[in-house]
């Protein structure tokens, strides 16, 4: 009965095994002659861009990318502004690399929903009047938070408030603030209003205040009669006897022309 023959290649060893055994032959030639070498191949694609993160670094190029310790960095804050709603958010170095000086420009939000109505607040009562602080103290020398006297001998007084946290009355300073400007109007005869001041402020420009002419107005109610004139008397209010008697004659001693073509009268006396 013939046996089991098999083999392998290892290499350019070849190996066979059969019932007697295994037995390997190294089929591996000595090296010829450098052949002529054949024409350049067409040139391949372009391969993708080599990249490498930081943590594939061998410990070693780690090393090589150290730079030496540098001076310890300082940062301060600088302006702050306010932006229009909506814009991004801004921040630039005023500084150095070394000594940051950071302003920033954050915009403002937009406007929120109206808030509810807020309790009625407490009016400002003032409880007395005394001359001085001294006297206000030992008349009340306890009071509720917000309680307010005055204090002074005459107006304007100066404003004390009961403060829980100072323990005691604050001033507040005196109501009735300086006196201001005083405005004076004039008016010219052409109808210009213009004004002056005692306080060296800018005054009003000046304006033109007449109107135009108005449509002339319904008559008046007739007055009352007057009273009866005096009687006229004769020879002194009127021609006399003599005077009737002048005239008379001198009509008389007239000449009388009628041109009867025209119908005029010329008389000569």
């Amino acid at each position: 009965m013939a046996g089991t023959i098999t083999h392998e290649w290892q290499g350019t060893t070849l190996v066979i095994t059969s019932d007697s055994g295994t037995s390997a032959c190294d089929l591996k030639g000595s090296q010829g002659d450098i052949g002529i070498r054949g024409p350049q191949g067409a040139a391949g694609r372009n391969g993708q861009d080599g990249t490498i993160t930081f943590e594939e670094l061998t410990d070693e190029q780690k090393a090589t990318l150290k730079g030496p310790k540098g001076d310890a960095a300082t940062i301060a804050l600088g302006s702050y502004a306010t932006g229009e709603p909506g814009t991004e958010v801004v921040i630039t170095n005023s500084g150095t690399p070394g000594a940051a000086i950071f302003n920033f420009v954050v915009p403002r939000g937009s406007t929120g929903p109206q808030g509810p109505k807020g309790d009625t607040g407490k009016g400002l009562t003032i409880l007395g009047t005394y001359a001085t602080i001294e006297a206000l103290r030992a008349a009340v020398p306890s009071a509720q938070q917000g309680d307010v006297y005055n204090v002074g001998a005459a107006a304007p007084y100066e404003i004390y408030m009961w403060d829980n946290a100072a323990g005691g009355f604050v001033s507040q300073g005196r109501l009735q603030g300086a006196n201001g400007a005083v405005f004076t109007p004039s008016v010219a005869a052409d109808g210009t209003l213009s004004w002056t001041n005692n306080g060296g402020l800018d005054n009003p420009d000046a304006v033109n205040i007449r109107g135009p002419k108005g449509e002339p107005g319904a008559n008046g109610a007739d007055g009352a009669n007057g009273a009866d004139g005096r009687t006229p008397v004769k020879g002194q209010d009127y021609f006399t006897a003599a005077d009737k008697n002048e005239m008379i004659a001198s009509i008389k001693n007239s000449i009388f022309v009628f041109d009867a073509a025209t119908g005029r009268l010329d008389i000569t006396v």
